[in-house]
């Protein structure tokens, strides 16, 4: 702030010299979260470029990539996704593409795209850095992984899962070569191509991978702490998807308790924890179980926004059904699983 009023002295307000130092006061004010001031100053400072060096100099785009990270940060996607993109056009001109902000403007674009569910906007970007990053690292780099996992998850989201398990697995087999390395995590990289086997119904299969995740993961790890439960989840649906419900309770057990321990009382993701457990339980014909885990739930449901309880069925009556019904739980595991 002194260097900004010594420059304003010197300089005036509205010039390069007290620009730049403003760009960087700007920069300061965003890393400690004094996010609007700082985001004011951006604007005041693209304002200054735009009258003097014109909007096309790397300086400028240079400017435009910091307020556009600054959204990012507050997750105004919407917003930050055309300034990365214009940053990105200004910038290829004059460098090369393996330059380290071509990659990380690029990075930042299909993280962008991903949030705004542009998949296929994504996939030419995730495309394009997965074809840097082999040309900068060689085919089998820890890079390379990263960018093999962010194309397959981006075709995923295209539905077009055959690809998008296929650069998964490639992101797999550099993990498990280069272990301990700058790699994505095999507990990551493993939920993710699970995830894709049973988008195709390959539900054993898809219960086999979540198991290898989970036996992957650190549970000392307290990062890794939801992510285990989200995979041990969905171990338990694959397994329940696949006819296999008696072994699908321990992981929806497991689920459950982790919720219970990470959220507070009343949230819905205990209520939905409570749910599938049950509908496991009623289909080995342990009604008063479920009927129990039900109730539990329903305490939960019926505090939430209205809009919300159609989201969980455990009403009165359907507790009442399941201890009075003999043949079956009435819903289908891949329904449960959706």
């Amino acid at each position: 702030r002194r260097a900004v009023a010594i420059a304003e002295r010197y300089h005036g307000v509205d010039t390069l010299d007290t620009n730049h130092i403003l760009g960087g006061l700007a920069m300061v004010l965003g890393d400690v979260g004094e996010v609007d001031e700082a985001e004011r100053l951006f604007r005041r400072v693209l304002a200054v470029y735009e009258g003097t060096i014109g909007n096309a100099h790397p300086v400028y785009a240079s400017a435009v990539r910091y307020l556009g990270r600054l959204l990012t940060k507050q997750e105004r996607w919407a917003e930050a996704e055309p300034l990365i993109r214009q940053a990105l056009a200004i910038i290829e001109k004059v460098l090369d593409e393996t330059h380290p902000d071509i990659v990380l403007m690029l990075s930042t674009h299909t993280h962008l795209l991903s949030q705004l569910q542009r998949p296929d906007e994504e996939e030419p970007l995730a495309r394009r850095l997965l074809a840097i990053a082999i040309r900068m690292h060689g085919a089998d780099h820890p890079e390379v992984a990263w960018a093999y996992l962010r194309l397959g998850i981006c075709l995923e989201d295209q539905g077009k899962l055959d690809e998008s398990e296929e650069c998964i697995r490639r992101a797999l087999a550099i993990t498990e070569a280069h272990p301990g390395a700058n790699a994505p995590h095999a507990f990551t990289v493993l939920g993710a191509i699970a995830r894709v086997v049973f988008a195709a119904k390959r539900y054993d299969e898809a219960a086999l991978l979540y198991e290898r995740a989970i036996d992957a993961s650190d549970p000392a790890d307290a990062s890794q702490t939801q992510s285990i439960a989200f995979r041990s989840r969905n171990w338990g649906l694959a397994l329940r998807a696949a006819g296999r419900n008696a072994e699908a309770e321990d992981p929806l057990r497991r689920t459950l308790h982790i919720a219970e321990q990470e959220f507070p009382p009343g949230h819905f993701v205990i209520a939905r924890g409570l749910i599938e457990l049950a509908r496991v339980l009623e289909s080995l014909d342990r009604r008063e179980e479920a009927a129990s885990l039900l109730e539990r739930a329903r305490a939960i449901v019926e505090e939430l926004p209205e809009e919300e309880r159609a989201n969980y069925d455990c009403s009165p009556a359907r507790v009442e059904s399941i201890t009075n019904e003999r043949d079956g739980a009435g819903d289908s595991a891949v329904e449960a699983a959706g």
